[in-house]
């Protein structure tokens, strides 16, 4: 399920899905994006990226509170950022 979450955010929600599996589909959505062909109102090739952010329940996750995952989540984005465009990063949980 794809949700927008914030302004230019969107969540992934992947129930039953393990840390790997959900990395896979962010690989595959970044790809996708990569690939779209979008032009500028000027008709110049647009290159459009994401970066990601990812939590998961498994892996060593505590907590099933649903803020701290998505806080979790947002985290790993931000860091994603920090590292320049067209990032995933996985947030370590704790063990």
């Amino acid at each position: 399920m794809v949700n927008r979450y914030g302004g230019e955010e969107f969540v992934v929600i992947l129930p039953a899905t393990p840390a790997r599996g959900a990395s896979v589909v962010a690989e595959r959505i970044q790809e996708r994006v990569g690939s779209l062909k979008l032009t500028s109102d000027k008709g110049r090739a647009v290159p459009v990226t994401i970066s990601v952010g990812q939590a998961t329940h498994g892996d060593g996750w505590r907590s099933r509170d649903l803020a701290e995952l998505l806080a979790a989540a947002d985290g790993a984005l931000y860091a994603a950022k920090q590292h320049g465009s067209n990032r995933c990063a996985v947030h370590a949980a704790n063990t």
